[in-house]
């Protein structure tokens, strides 16, 4: 199961994608991977999606981190302290051409 407050194109040409989690019982099924490259369909270029993640020091976070690496995003500096678990987030980018 998927659950995700997953786009907001509110701000066009600057999107957001949300919250995406995949349920460990659907993990490494190319889920994550749709989705996100679905919402990347959608924008319009040139562009620039935001996303925030957790942090480098949540471990379970890493698979997350690895997955919008992959699409190209960048790691900003910008970290958020304090998640629920009390682990940082930290903000990705992409700059859509």
């Amino acid at each position: 199961m998927a659950r995700w407050n997953l786009f907001s194109a509110s701000n066009a040409p600057k999107y957001k994608i949300g919250w995406l989690s995949v349920s460990s019982q659907a993990r490494s099924k190319g889920i994550a991977t749709a989705l996100v490259g679905h919402v990347l369909r959608l924008i319009t270029v040139p562009s620039e999606v935001v996303v925030t993640t957790f942090g480098d020091d949540i471990p379970e976070g890493q698979s997350a981190r690895k997955l919008y690496k992959k699409f190209g995003f960048i790691p900003l500096d910008e970290l958020i302290p304090n998640g629920p678990e009390g682990g940082s987030r930290q903000k990705f980018k992409l700059d859509v051409n």
